[in-house]
């Protein structure tokens, strides 16, 4: 079973080690610098809505963020041209500052769009908020692509183990080959539709395998291996139990040629 789904996994660098990275320490230090400031940028403009009343004081707000990060984006067209920050993500000394970004981002969505009790906008500082929110979105950040692309890889995850799990249990409930067979094709689509999915990622973040081995993924990775470790010897035992049955090997082979013809 481990053979056919290995063909078929777009994260599959999540089962592998995840790769450090060798900047210089120059790059190191800038990069520390303006991944703080983009965390700054997020939670002042929070503590600056908090204050803001009415719509002037919001669109002033707004327009001192949208000065901020047009500074933010020329440091990061800077940065960019140092070969070594295509690695600045992948920097173990820099964890923690991107790990306190992905927590402001995560703090400013809900602020904005009014999910944190704790935060109550007035509504002009709740729209100035979402304008902040799309133009942050809109620029182009390593450290936050990184993010993101961790985030979908997350989902990813998630959503393998979901599917192997449901087929596990479809397997054990299944009465007889016909049952079993039909669990199998219903698996290789799934899968056929979660590849798609995850090639499209690729194209929008090169580096989306590499996400995949985040510190921050260890325990949806460990979930994932486990459910696989499961999938596979429920399989063996219904490949033994009904290696006779036409429905269920005729489908066995459906499966395995469907997962097989799949991008690797």
């Amino acid at each position: 079973m481990k053979k056919f789904l290995a063909v078929v996994l777009v994260v599959i660098s999540v089962l592998v080690i995840a790769c450090g990275s060798s900047i210089s320490d120059g790059t190191r230090t800038a990069a520390s610098e303006h991944i703080g400031k983009i965390s700054s940028s997020l939670t002042n403009a929070v503590s600056a809505l908090k204050g803001a009343k009415d719509a002037a004081s919001a669109n002033s707000v707004f327009s001192n963020f949208s000065t901020t990060l047009s500074a933010l984006v020329s440091a990061e067209a800077a940065l960019a041209k140092d070969a070594g920050y295509s690695q600045v993500a992948q920097d173990k000394a820099l964890r923690e500052k991107i790990d306190k970004l992905s927590r402001d981002i995560v703090s400013f969505t809900n602020a904005v769009s009014g999910s944190n009790k704790d935060i109550a906008l007035e509504a002009a500082a709740l729209d100035a908020g979402k304008r902040i929110l799309t133009l942050f979105t809109n620029a182009s950040f390593a450290p936050v692509e990184w993010i993101r692309a961790c985030d979908e890889a997350r989902v990813m995850i998630s959503d393998l183990t979901k599917l192997m799990e449901s087929t596990h249990k479809a397997l054990q409930d299944a009465k007889n080959g016909k049952a079993a067979g039909d669990a199998l094709i219903a698996y290789a689509g799934s899968v056929k539709t979660l590849s798609e999915r995850g090639q499209v990622l690729e194209k929008r973040y090169p580096f989306f395998k590499k996400a995949a081995t985040d510190p921050s993924l260890e325990k949806p990775v460990a979930d994932f291996r486990s459910s696989m470790v499961k999938l596979g010897n429920e399989l063996k035992t219904k490949e033994k139990a009904l290696k006779d049955d036409k429905d269920f090997t005729d489908a066995l082979k459906q499966m395995k040629d469907s997962l097989t013809s799949l991008k690797k």
